[in-house]
């Protein structure tokens, strides 16, 4: 996490929560070195739809934060469709959609 929060101060990244965005990285980097297939599948796709690593990332943290987002709220546990849920998530993404809505923030 130290990590991830130096590179964005020397990129000079402003972020509302830099903890929470930290946390994000390392959970989307720690699931691409276990394999996860549906999120190694996106970032591939991702990085030849033209996205560096960095904003694949990005783009696969919006999902997740999505999902989990949608769980908080719902009060429900991970659970086997929760991980299906995020596999479409993730498979629904694109370079394209990820992008329009960063322009929108």
């Amino acid at each position: 996490m130290a990590a991830v929060r130096a590179y964005h101060r020397r990129a000079k990244v402003k972020l509302p929560n830099e903890e929470l965005h930290a946390v994000f990285h390392v959970i989307v980097e720690d699931q691409l070195a276990m394999q996860l297939q549906h999120v190694v599948d996106a970032s591939t796709r991702l990085q030849a739809e033209g996205l560096t690593r960095h904003d694949c990332i990005h783009a696969i943290a919006s999902v997740l934060s999505g999902e989990l987002f949608d769980l908080l709220k719902a009060e429900t546990p991970w659970s086997g469709d929760a991980d299906e849920h995020y596999a479409r998530g993730l498979a629904a993404l694109t370079a394209k959609s990820w992008l329009a809505s960063i322009e929108d923030e």
